[in-house]
């Protein structure tokens, strides 16, 4: 549990200053923690019992009293205090001339009696019982995080929904590791000076919020680096309950990572699944977080990897799947959603033999025969991994959407999925910025889309808008009848709809476009755009307004 400094009690009440022992640190002596209040007595012994960390209160009026009755100065009192194992010595203005310089002081502003030790002990028993509650419900949080496997982000997810407080965890080169919502990626300025632990830690102002800070040298699993773990702070206000924010979330995140090496338990493997469904999922924002989150989940960043994706029908067989896929060191198996399971290859489990394929293409018809099964391309390092993954999950939602019709996907073989790698490299972009490796920036890629729209409109947009003037099926038409490779009778047949019908539709569809669609310079681009459009539809589909559940 966080201690309450002196610091703290300072920011609670504005009518005290502090004033250093000689020879001391000012900013050391503020964060020294305070235990209780005691007061000096007017009768033997006037020092109390001390145990260490106490204020003691010296009243000028009781001071006064001392020395009327012979019994002490008041100069001689304080000098017996110099040395013990107190916090300060707290003192109106007129009592401190009298102080020796060697003795720490809270001086008050204004007059004050022995009220003022049940009055300090109220506050101090108020605030502590305030953050046992915090650090009581924070202890709770942080644990259901660490153990759901939900990845690092939920650690500083779960202190922002106790205390309302942003938190991250970066290293001191600025990589962000984790973050809660409302965190910035990194801090990328960071005060060198300060202690930097819990009794001192680092307090400055970015992009125009207070934040607290300690540094942590992590444990073998991150290789002991230096961490920066920090936290929003109330402007002007104590540090208490962040400094417990800081405190456990420093040691849950050493416990998650002390569990990664050895994955014999239930955390182990969920803490594990964690760190790597935010690297699946592109959730890490720069290559050198990539790189780091791949370390700690025992993975070389530059080997070769390749993903497999799981889209199951029937979302109850997704746990069974899970529990199937057999793991080691190579080879990690993630719960991504409620419907989808994934398998990230690296290094040598990168080959798949065709046994491989067929038992992995088994295990899934197993638990769902309506299942999809998309084997991602290998090479590239983890760097290519969230590209890989999004695009694996596109062609899944591609089939379930009746674009695609093989149940088994294979990016590796472009005569199957060639045409749909193409457009979806022309339509598809993160919502939340470019994935590490990718070699299409923002602004680039917010470009060739627009292009790409300008192009499909100009070819298939006639058709659009004839079918929603006229609730017509002219578009549907043109794509069946191309699929089909210009097959009337396959495709009247897949349409559900006679030949003579068909024959009518293509030619009000050639009048529309004022071209010949049997000509192959014309069904080209035609087949093109149609593509283009239908992927467009399924990345709205399953990307717009996505919110994935924490998978266990």
């Amino acid at each position: 549990m966080s201690e309450i400094m002196l610091e703290d009690l300072v920011t609670w009440e504005r009518g005290l200053t502090f004033r250093p022992a000689a020879g001391a640190l000012r900013s050391a002596e503020r964060w020294h923690p305070f235990s209780w209040a005691v007061a000096l007595r007017p009768t033997s012994p006037i020092i109390p019992t001390l145990r260490g960390g106490e204020i003691v209160v010296a009243p000028s009026r009781l001071m006064a009293r001392l020395a009327e009755d012979d019994r002490q100065a008041p100069d001689v009192v304080l000098r017996a205090l110099v040395g013990q194992p107190i916090a300060a010595v707290m003192v109106d203005q007129e009592t401190a001339e009298l102080a020796p310089a060697a003795l720490p002081l809270l001086i008050s502003n204004s007059p004050f009696g022995l009220e003022a030790e049940g009055v300090l002990n109220r506050l101090f028993t108020e605030r502590r019982s305030e953050l046992y509650r915090i650090g009581a419900e924070l202890s709770r949080a942080l644990s259901a995080a660490a153990m759901g496997g939900a990845g690092m982000d939920a650690l500083p997810a779960a202190a922002e929904s106790i205390t309302g407080r942003a938190a991250l965890l970066q290293f001191t080169s600025g990589t962000g590791l984790a973050r809660s919502s409302r965190a910035p990626d990194a801090l990328p300025q960071l005060p060198a000076a300060g202690r930097a632990d819990l009794r001192e830690p680092l307090i400055f102002e970015h992009g125009g919020t207070r934040w607290v800070a300690v540094r942590r040298t992590t444990d073998a699993a991150a290789r002991g680096r230096e961490l920066i773990i920090a936290v929003e702070g109330r402007p002007g206000g104590s540090t208490e309950v962040e400094r417990l924010v800081l405190e456990q979330l420093g040691d849950t995140f050493n416990l998650v990572l002390r569990q990664l090496p050895a994955r014999a338990s239930n955390l182990d493997r969920a803490g594990r699944e964690g760190l790597a469904r935010d690297l699946l999922l592109g959730r890490l924002r720069t290559r050198e977080a990539l790189e780091a989150r791949a370390r700690l989940i025992g993975v070389e960043p530059h080997d070769d990897a390749r993903v497999l994706l799981f889209r199951l029908a029937d979302e109850r067989g997704a746990s069974r799947l899970r529990s199937m896929l057999a793991e080691d060191r190579q080879r990690i198996g993630v719960r991504l959603s409620s419907s989808e399971v994934a398998l990230l290859l690296s290094g040598t489990a990168v080959e798949l033999s065709g046994n491989d394929r067929q038992q992995l293409a088994q295990a899934l018809h197993e638990v769902d025969p309506d299942g999809v099964f998309v084997i991602g391309a290998s090479g590239g390092g983890l760097h290519e991994v969230p590209t890989l993954m999004r695009r694996a999950r596109l062609l899944a939602q591609l089939r379930v959407e009746g674009q695609i019709p093989a149940a088994t996907i294979d990016l590796s073989d472009v005569w199957q999925i060639g045409a749909w790698l193409l457009t979806l490299l022309l339509v598809d972009a993160p919502r939340d910025g470019t994935p590490p490796g990718s070699s299409v920036g923002g602004n680039s890629a917010a470009t060739a889309q627009e292009l790409v729209r300008s192009i499909t409109t100009a070819l298939v947009g006639p058709l659009r808008e004839h079918d929603q003037r006229r609730h017509s099926d002219l578009v549907q038409t043109l794509a069946m009848y191309l699929r089909h490779g210009g097959a009337l009778a396959l495709a009247a047949e897949a349409l559900g709809v006679h030949r003579n019908t068909l024959s009518y539709r293509l030619a009000r569809i050639q009048d529309i476009l004022g071209r010949d669609i049997n000509d192959p310079a014309v069904r080209l681009p035609l087949q093109l755009a149609l593509l283009v459009d239908a992927a467009r539809d399924a990345t709205s589909r399953l990307f717009e307004d996505e919110v994935l559940p924490s998978a266990g």
